[in-house]
């Protein structure tokens, strides 16, 4: 019994995380990127109308566990936006090509991407159940969003997967992004989460170069269905210090 009260209690204890991440993207922090809730086009109304088609059709909720709202389409026609941990209800025609979902990426101040691009397809049949599930396992692969903070006295810039992968299979990312002093968590995408996966911070302007912390082996720590991993960083980074050190998952 009390082992199971603590893994309630630890459920709850990520969920207020998690609530508290969403109230401080609202508040903004001054971090230079683009929150995708804020990018045009991001939200609206579902168009749940069939294309015009006379045919049967089905209507599914597609339900978006991700940190990023995805635009949904068939057949090239938009269909209408699930927001972030939100869902949307749409009615296709079963003669219709498979319906599309797509990620709708955090871009940096450059007006690049952040993060991998996700996306996936499902043929729509009348034995398509009423409810689909957007997670962060996408066609067998998972990958894992960065929410981070910075309690350092100074801004930070980091890379993910540095130096994993090779030619079309190249993983590694560099955001292009900062993170400022006292910054509350922030959303910063989604990236493969492969048995070597690293997140390497830099002081701002190493250009990903010189010293630098790394977080390693954090797979436990990310959400199963958001793939939410909250992390913090506590100093200045230069020192080769890993996760436990000046880094720490959050709530810990």
């Amino acid at each position: 019994m009390q082992r199971t009260q603590s893994t309630t209690l630890a459920g709850i204890a990520f969920l207020c995380l998690v609530i508290l991440a969403l109230l401080a993207l609202g508040c903004g922090s001054g971090n230079r990127f683009t929150d995708p809730e804020n990018t045009p086009g991001a939200a609206g109304p579902p168009d749940s109308s069939p294309g015009g088609s006379d045919g049967p059709q089905r209507t599914i909720k597609v339900v978006n566990k991700l940190f990023s709202p995805v635009r949904l389409a068939q057949d090239g026609k938009a269909l209408g936006t699930a927001g972030r941990v939100d869902s949307v209800i749409v009615t296709v025609p079963l003669d219709g090509g498979p319906l599309r979902w797509d990620m709708i990426q955090s871009r940096n101040t450059a007006g690049d991407p952040v993060g991998e691009p996700l996306g996936y397809h499902f043929v729509v049949t009348a034995s398509t159940p009423s409810r689909v599930i957007i997670s962060n396992t996408v066609n067998g692969e998972k990958y894992f969003a960065i929410m981070l903070s910075n309690r350092a006295d100074d801004e930070v810039e980091f890379g993910v997967n540095m130096g994993l992968g090779t030619g079309e299979k190249r993983w590694e990312r560099r955001c292009g992004c900062t993170l400022e002093p006292d910054s509350p968590l922030t959303y910063f995408g989604y990236y493969r989460l492969l048995e070597g996966s690293n997140i390497r911070v830099y002081p701002s302007g190493a250009n990903y170069s010189g010293p630098y912390d790394t977080w390693l082996r954090f797979s436990h720590q990310v959400d199963n269905g958001s793939g939410i991993l909250l992390l913090n960083i506590f100093a200045t980074p230069g020192g080769g210090n890993t996760a436990g050190g000046s880094l720490t998952a959050a709530g810990s």
